[in-house]
């Protein structure tokens, strides 16, 4: 089987590997009934590709001139395989962009509104953009704010999230089925600290879910002020409104923030990528 990782990020997309995944799927529907697989798809290194031998000859015998036309093949392949078992495919955005998708994939954008709106005019999406549905950067910009990968991303930003955002066409409304938070968790060292991250921005997105963008920040006030005395008697370790306790500081060591967040630059990285063709 020819494969090779670059920094652990990217594997060959030639037919052997096709192959073998597909099997490694099979092993798992058989044992797993589930309507959807997340064949993931994003952060992808292709800068070898057309370098590798076998990828180039296989490219070449698809007419392919680009690496991304590669990476849609890709996905491609493993979506149709799933079909013969009725599942439906799930990728990230980059799949979406490069053609990875079948008419029934569900996209789930994450870099930025932009691609989220161009994925609904054609597929049903899930809305995870990295602002403000990326719960591992920080909750603000105090000082005693533990370290995390930047940020901030303020339960206020939650709240003001729009899922289906009433500028886009009734039709792609329509395709959004939802949303997702995620927590990367190469700066959480403990559950405690998961728990911090996630709640009580989980709780606004939950309500936004549900309800759409909150419009009476003082009645989801009142709300969340009662949910969280239910947080307290399950023991979730939760940021307080008014701040980080003191033993959720991370003290004086690596986990007390250094520096302010990267929000900004973050945020112009996500409106170039996502306007990629």
């Amino acid at each position: 089987m020819a494969h090779r990782w670059a920094g652990g990020s990217s594997i060959s997309p030639t037919r052997p590997v096709v192959a073998f995944l597909q099997d490694v799927l099979e092993e798992i529907l058989d044992v797993v009934d589930t309507p959807y697989v997340h064949l993931g798809g994003d952060e992808c290194d292709m800068g070898w590709w057309a370098d590798d031998p076998a990828i180039a000859a296989e490219m070449a015998e698809h007419g392919y001139t680009d690496v991304k036309q590669m990476h849609g093949h890709f996905l491609r392949a493993l979506g149709e395989f799933l079909a013969t078992r009725g599942v439906r495919m799930v990728v990230w955005d980059e799949g979406f962009v490069t053609g990875g998708v079948l008419p029934d994939t569900i996209v789930m954008a994450w870099r930025g509104h932009e691609v989220a709106g161009r994925a609904a005019a054609s597929h049903d999406v899930v809305r995870t953009p990295l602002f403000p549905t990326y719960f591992n950067f920080d909750q603000s910009d105090l000082p005693e704010e533990p370290r995390s990968e930047g940020g901030p991303i303020t339960l206020g930003d939650v709240a003001a999230f729009s899922p289906a955002p009433p500028e886009w066409p009734e039709d792609r409304r329509e395709r959004v089925l939802g949303g997702q938070f995620q927590i990367w968790t190469e700066w959480v060292p403990s559950e405690r600290r998961l728990d911090y991250l996630a709640f009580p921005r989980a709780c606004a997105l939950a309500e936004v879910l549900w309800s759409g963008q909150v419009e009476d920040l003082a009645g989801f006030g009142r709300r969340l002020a009662i949910h969280l005395e239910r947080l307290d008697a399950m023991g979730v370790g939760y940021r307080p409104l008014a701040g980080p306790h003191p033993w959720q500081t991370g003290g004086t060591g690596v986990w007390r923030r250094s520096g302010p967040g990267r929000i900004e630059e973050t945020k112009k990285w996500v409106e170039s990528v996502s306007r990629e063709p």
